[in-house]
């Protein structure tokens, strides 16, 4: 879902990259003639046997501005999809033959979805909901057996056996995106959305962030399907996200977890963040020091890992920035692009990004999926491991479908009919032959922000190493809840800063200070309120 347009930044800005580097592998992507293969975007994936199910998602193009139009269940992918990417088959069955709540949440659209072992988990998702008469954001947890469902679609004979269900609000998640550590499931951001979506915040719906990371074990057993050591990580600020990838990686002492890349939208702008959340056990750590400039959207992601370290390659997508004609244009409108980037994450944690030397053939890749060769070596959190490599040239896995558009931003120009479901299933390939790639640059220079007097009592004063055009503000407890927020300019301006005073209700607590300037640097502090 997009938002409101950021009007005040209609403009591109360029600037330069930052040198040349190279990176062992080459990457190719190969468009696949499947006979019956259909355009679909927003969807949910599972894998068995080398065949791909596919669930829900959307068969038009970029929603509607309009609320009667936007998101419109006639074009629901009301059909369980098998692709056999290696026989060149699809088969296509209609979800009518399952209970009624069943179809409907299977057919919605953003859902948080996660596979373990043969079992598929889809939690949420967005659609209309006959049953309620309205569009909602799915309460449900469903489970499903992937190899027993794909020869159910194959047979033509769906049926519910394969499925379970159940209800709580705590699944009440679109937009947000869902994984497993080994004990435990998490679903990562998102937003609870319901009501006839529209771009200009009229009352025709209700929305709420998740702002955490949500935790969750399973129980399967003949006779029950329970979820339960439900929790969550919260924090009202860097996971006010949704919409962005989930990116694993390995820690230095060999760990694998996850962070949260990009996303949107920031609290009180509508731009993307620009910055990696890390997700540990028990908390969450913002890596505000780097910046990622490009794939701000969810998009195709190829996970990597050398030994040292983790890479993730993003296919084009939408993003506040681009790569074009040797620059990197800076549009605040978040285009689609065909940029194809990469992320690297060193053990010892340090970040990097770079434009590598292929494009996508178009303005595609938001809302499709990367969908990994089963047969390669995988870490358990799903990264290719590149010493397991045995040849010169490895299909990697495959990118399906997801919004192709033939302009830059057509949600702004009114003009969604120029985006359609794009109907191409595309092979990737890694070749062991180095490829040269524009390195950008792998820290963002920050200015100085200071906070003073530490500890505090009524008022403390915010000072800025740099002048900046806007900012906005945001005071944070200590456990991640946004306590007040502003733009800079209402406050009382000093020499190098600006004066701020403490909220009457904020007790004796360690507080943080962010400032968000320029719609690009985080910067935060903490301190003592006494």
């Amino acid at each position: 879902m997009r938002g409101i347009p950021f009007v005040l930044a209609f403009i591109a800005i360029a600037c330069s990259v930052f040198g040349q580097g190279s990176f062992p592998y080459s990457i190719e992507i190969i468009p696949l003639e499947i006979p019956g293969i259909v355009g679909l975007h927003s969807y949910a994936f599972g894998e068995s046997g080398g065949k791909i199910l596919v669930i829900g998602g959307r068969r038009d193009g970029l929603h509607a501005r309009q609320p009667f139009s936007a998101f419109s269940a006639t074009m629901n992918n009301d059909a369980m999809i098998v692709i056999d990417p290696q026989a060149f088959q699809t088969w296509t069955v209609s979800l009518s033959t399952l209970p009624v709540g069943m179809q409907e949440q299977l057919q919605s659209t953003n859902s948080c979805f996660h596979q373990v072992g043969d079992t598929l988990y889809i939690a949420g998702g967005y659609a209309y909901s006959a049953t309620q008469g309205n569009h909602v954001t799915f309460p449900n947890l469903i489970a499903m057996h992937v190899g027993d469902a794909i020869e159910q679609v194959i047979s033509g004979n769906l049926s519910s056996t394969v499925f379970r269900q159940l209800t709580d609000d705590f699944f009440a998640v679109t937009g947000g995106r869902m994984a497993h550590n080994g004990e435990s499931f998490m679903i990562v951001g998102g937003h609870r959305f319901d009501g006839s979506y529209n771009p200009m915040g009229m009352p025709t719906y209700t929305q709420a962030y998740t702002n955490a990371v949500k935790m969750f074990r399973v129980i399967q057993a003949p006779n029950e399907f329970v979820a339960y050591a439900q929790s969550a990580i919260t924090d009202d600020f860097h996971l006010h996200r949704r919409d962005f990838n989930l990116i694993p990686y390995m820690t230095s002492a060999g760990v694998e977890r996850y962070y949260i890349s990009s996303g949107v939208f920031q609290p009180t702008i509508d731009l993307p963040f620009l910055y990696p959340v890390e997700i540990d056990v028990d908390s969450v750590h913002a890596q505000t020091d780097f910046n990622q400039y490009l794939s701000n959207y969810h998009c195709p992601t190829m996970s990597l890992y050398d030994g040292s370290t983790s890479y993730a390659v993003f296919f084009g997508g939408m993003s506040q920035y681009y790569y074009s004609g040797g620059e990197l244009i800076q549009d605040n409108l978040v285009p689609f692009t065909r940029t194809v980037s990469m992320v690297s994450r060193a053990t010892n944690g340090n970040y990097s990004e770079a434009v590598l030397p292929i494009e996508m053939p178009g303005l595609k890749g938001s809302g499709a999926e990367f969908i990994p060769n089963a047969n390669l070596p995988l870490t358990s959190n799903g990264m290719i491991v590149l010493s397991g490599m045995g040849t010169d040239t490895l299909d990697a896995g495959f990118i399906y479908g997801g919004i192709a558009s033939s302009a830059l931003n057509p949600f702004i120009s009114n003009q969604t009919t120029l985006t359609n479901a794009d109907p191409v299933f595309y092979r990737v390939r890694l070749i062991r032959s180095p490829m040269m790639i524009e390195q950008l640059s792998p820290s963002i220079t920050k200015q100085q922000f200071d906070i003073y007097p530490n500890p505090a009592y009524e008022i403390i004063h915010l000072k800025l190493s740099e002048d900046i055009v806007q900012g906005q503000y945001y005071l944070l407890s200590c456990d991640g809840k946004l306590l007040h927020s502003g733009n800079l300019s209402s406050l009382k301006r000093e020499a190098g800063g600006y004066v701020y005073e403490l909220p009457s209700d904020v007790g004796d607590e360690l507080l943080e200070m962010i400032v968000v300037a320029d719609a690009k640097q985080v910067l935060s502090s903490k301190f003592l309120k006494k």
